[in-house]
């Protein structure tokens, strides 16, 4: 369950290594409706216009111009004049192969995500929460400033989210996620733990409409995650779970000692699916300044914190090590 006091963070690899990069550097447009174009000139042609305030990963630089990441995942060149980099931020942009000094460009067609808060539920039972929504709609507005489109980011929260419409956006809404695209799952809430007949636990996330007398056919079992790996195309899957309960063995996670070129191609190079959790059954998930601890330092860890080698790339390793 999700409740106040805080657990240990855990890293549980279903499939392997699911890499999470973060470009070093972000511009922010500072001219009223500034060009982006296709190329770094102005003979290029323009292919949208951004406004004041906007704000950019960068994936390299040509003279004058920086090549950026725009939301819909279409790169573009914006002339230097026309920006001013912002220190200490980070947008995120998951790489393969080299592309200029220390920056890497994207392996990926694009990104999806499904984000859920529930902070009350539909059973008497259920004990209401007070910031799982908060940490949801906050997640999603990081997610917008990392480079994730608006339209393939979808929010879920309270009544939004019984088992049913979160299955539909799983199996229905993501059938358009190709297999060199990346899907980010996030699920704040209350979590339950179910002792097996033949010993063992199984661990379920709780929709808002869960029976918790019967979670077998009204909540989301944690061995579905494995079938979600198996029926969504998409390369790379991460889960982020505040919710604590079990059913999986877990590890802790340690960052890996180099993150460089080579590395990084090889485990963007094979299909992963990776869960990090606020902890497993018994343990409860503390809930303080308006966040769940989990999601306030997970929210701190992909603005940038969890690069601990500070080469401009967050691996998921990294992500769960810093949690």
């Amino acid at each position: 369950m999700r409740h106040h006091s805080l657990c240990s963070v855990l890293l549980l690899l279903i499939l392997g290594g699911w890499t999470l990069l973060v470009s070093a550097q972000v511009v922010e447009v500072t001219g009223q409706r500034v060009n982006v174009r296709a190329g770094p000139g102005l003979s290029s042609a323009v292919i949208t216009v951004v406004e004041r305030g906007d704000r950019f990963p960068v994936l390299g630089k040509r003279g004058a111009w920086y090549h950026i990441q725009l939301p819909d995942g279409r790169r573009g060149w914006i002339y230097e004049a026309l920006v001013r980099e912002q220190a200490g931020t980070r947008g995120m942009a998951v790489v393969g192969k080299p592309a200029g000094q220390g920056r890497f460009s994207l392996p990926y067609t694009t990104s999806w995500a499904v984000v859920i808060g529930i902070d009350r539920y539909a059973h008497p039972q259920i004990p209401e929460l007070h910031y799982a929504v908060n940490d949801a709609r906050s997640v999603a507005r990081l997610l917008t400033r990392l480079g994730f489109p608006p339209s393939q980011i979808f929010l879920l929260v309270n009544e939004e989210a019984t088992l049913r419409r979160i299955a539909q956006v799983l199996y229905h809404k993501l059938r358009a996620a190709g297999p060199n695209d990346r899907l980010f799952v996030f699920f704040a809430g209350h979590g339950q733990t179910v002792p097996l007949p033949k010993g063992g636990a199984e661990g379920f996330l709780l929709p808002y409409d869960a029976d918790p007398t019967d979670p077998f056919t009204t909540a989301l079992s944690m061995t579905e995650v494995k079938r979600i790996g198996q029926r969504i195309a998409a390369r790379h899957i991460l889960f982020a779970v505040d919710a604590c309960y079990s059913g999986f063995t877990v590890t802790r996670a340690v960052a890996p000692p180099l993150v460089d070129a080579r590395y990084l191609a090889l485990v963007a190079r094979d299909p992963a699916v990776q869960v990090i959790t606020a902890g497993q059954a018994g343990e409860q998930v503390e809930e303080a300044y308006g966040h769940g601890v989990f999601t306030q330092q997970l929210l701190k860890g992909l603005e940038g914190f969890a690069d601990s080698d500070r080469n401009g790339v967050i691996t998921g390793l990294e992500l769960a090590a810093f949690l």
